[in-house]
Parts: structure tokens; C-alpha cells; sequence
């Protein structure tokens, strides 16, 4: 069981594909993801 969990909820007034959020995760872990399904980018302003 996980000593530390956290739980958050990402909301957007734009409509962007959930594969976006995937391209960020894989990035931030050090992947050369250029890009995942139907992503159009990165999302910007997300921290661990």
C-alpha cells in the first residue's frame, strides 16, 4: 500500500485530447515521446 497518495483534478476551459495528458506524463518521465494517439502537444503549467 502506497505510503503517499494524492489525487488531483485537472480542469480546462478548452477542449483538448486526453492523449495530451499522456504525452505530458510520458515527457516528465524522460521519454522521447514526440507525440501519443491524437495528442496536438503538451499540456504547460502542469506539476509533479
Amino acid at each position: 500500500m502506497p505510503s503517499c497518495v494524492s489525487l488531483r483534478l485537472i480542469t480546462s476551459t478548452h477542449s483538448r485530447p486526453l492523449a495530451n495528458l499522456w504525452l505530458t506524463l510520458a515527457q516528465s518521465t524522460g521519454a522521447p515521446q514526440e507525440r501519443f494517439a491524437d495528442s496536438t502537444g503538451v499540456l504547460s503549467g502542469l506539476r509533479a
